[in-house]
């Protein structure tokens, strides 16, 4: 019945949608963010939706060697493409011994564990501060690590503030530190690189922000979320740091413009008028 479906609707080769796959959640995640039973439904509905004839965009490696493996039909283009920001930003500002974690405070986000990392790296660094932007459940977790830490002195969580005070202290900051296990771009990273900003990041199944990551260029790779591997990392970025500014800006310099959400919209319209031919 699909393929007659197919034949009536599409005649020869076309596609019925273009869908934008920012995610493709692995059987294991679904599992963890649901449940047993309903996380065995999300996955198969997952499966019956790569399924439908289409025209696939994503924004990640991952993303589309998962939606191969579902089995999709149709082509699949990789966008590199969220950034809505100025190509020839500022030259960077001058590192200082600041970290920096901004976004949503939710469990995958993992922003407790910010806390003693950065707590491990003043012992190389004594100098370090830290500021923790973002609400969310966890807040209250990553404000008692910090009294727990007696860190109230180098660590802070405002909670949510504007966009402009997180761009001005991120623009001022040694790295990014995001120990997220779930990204299916992380549009933070080329934020902070457009600024000459590195990034800290972990590495986990579901994390494609780590595309963004050439090692030692724009940033690290942490293995785990621990406070030694993410603190060795940060260290790393304070000791490099006048290197690491202009690797990480330059990096962004040479991919600016397939980094850019205008690219992106290009290669939709561009795959939208091939659909039709």
């Amino acid at each position: 019945p699909e393929d007659r479906v197919d034949q009536a609707h599409l005649g020869r080769g076309g596609y019925r949608v273009a869908v934008d796959w920012h995610e493709v959640w692995s059987d294991g995640y679904w599992s963890q963010y649901l449940g047993g039973v309903k996380g065995a439904i999300a996955r198969r509905v997952q499966a019956r939706c790569a399924r439908v004839p289409q025209q696939a965009f994503c924004f990640a490696e991952m993303t589309a060697i998962r939606l191969r493996e579902l089995g999709v039909r149709g082509e699949v283009t990789v966008l590199r493409g969220e950034y809505d920001g100025p190509l020839d930003p500022p030259t960077p500002r001058p590192p200082e011994p600041l970290v920096v974690y901004a976004g949503r405070m939710i469990p995958e986000k993992q922003a407790p564990a910010v806390v003693p990392a950065v707590m491990s790296a003043r012992r190389e660094v004594p100098e370090l501060t830290a500021q923790i932007f973002g609400d969310g459940p966890q807040l209250g977790l990553v404000r008692e690590a910090i009294a727990s830490s007696a860190a109230g002195d180098a660590i802070a969580a405002p909670g949510f503030v504007s966009s402009e005070v997180v761009e001005d202290t991120l623009a001022r900051a040694c790295c990014l530190v995001l120990p997220s296990i779930r990204e299916g771009y992380g549009a933070i990273v080329v934020e902070a690189a457009a600024a000459g900003v590195p990034t800290v990041l972990v590495r986990a199944p579901d994390n494609a922000a780590v595309e963004h990551i050439v090692e030692g260029v724009n940033g690290y790779v942490a293995e785990n979320a621990s406070p030694e591997a993410l603190g060795a990392a940060i260290t790393k970025c304070w000791e490099r740091r006048s290197e690491l500014r202009a690797s990480t800006f330059g990096w962004f310099s040479e991919h600016a413009e397939a980094l850019s959400v205008a690219h992106s919209v290009q290669r939709v319209v561009a795959g939208y008028a091939n659909a039709r031919r």
